[in-house]
């Protein structure tokens, strides 16, 4: 196999690509042991390019993502594109400044950062960081009037009533915004609820000891 150059990066990669795009999913292929196969055959060809966007990225995470992708292959590419390409080399695992700042309002980071993002939108803190990623350019677009020569309570006037409302959306959308973002990144959205789940398991083994069946099976 004969390998380019990727513009300027000096990444060597295959003249063709490998899509993931309909890869252990209901509506392409929903084995993950045959769609491992059809990517191990890929590698062994010598095709190192591999395309983890769409679907696949929102969909399959976790061991499964990894099997798929060629975990323990030789040949196994490593996440390098932010749009969702793998490629042969290294690469970092947690935003630089500017990338974070990117982060914070919507660009998706390369799959390299998959783990730091999970602890960002799911880890201790996660709600309030969203929040206040959210509250800032509400601030910023606020700030202004306080340069307003007037009275306190008039400054209070003009800011409040406009503030208070969008840090009211803020945390009641907080948990719809982390899920989408983890969709974004390929991880499973459920992860959302992941801390709760862990701090509420002893509560509900002890509903089912007691009643025969769990408080989620209740509300099911």
């Amino acid at each position: 196999m004969q390998y380019r150059t990727l513009g300027r990066t000096g990444i060597q990669v295959s003249p063709y690509g490998r899509s993931a795009l309909m890869f252990a999913t209901s509506a392409g292929n929903p084995d993950p042991d045959d769609s491992a196969r059809i990517i191990h055959r890929a590698l062994d060809a010598g095709i190192n390019l591999i395309d983890t966007g769409g679907p696949a990225g929102a969909r399959t995470t976790g061991a499964t993502r990894a099997h798929i992708m060629g975990d323990g292959h030789p040949a196994a590419p490593t996440p390098r594109h932010p749009g969702g390409s793998m490629t042969g080399g290294t690469s970092r695992t947690r935003p630089n400044p500017l990338q974070y700042v990117a982060y914070c309002y919507g660009y998706r980071l390369p799959p390299s950062m998959r783990e730091w993002v999970r602890n960002d939108l799911t880890g201790r803190g996660a709600a309030w960081r969203s929040v206040l990623r959210v509250t800032i350019p509400c601030v910023l677009l606020l700030a202004p009037f306080l340069l307003i020569h007037t009275s306190a309570y008039v400054h209070l006037g003009m800011t409040i009533p406009i503030l208070i409302p969008f840090i009211y959306f803020a945390i009641a959308l907080n948990k719809v915004y982390r899920r989408s973002r983890l969709v974004r990144h390929g991880l499973d959205p459920e992860l959302v609820e992941e801390r709760a789940r862990v701090r509420d398991a002893a509560v509900h083994r002890a509903y089912a000891a007691k009643y025969g069946h769990s408080t989620t099976d209740r509300e099911d």
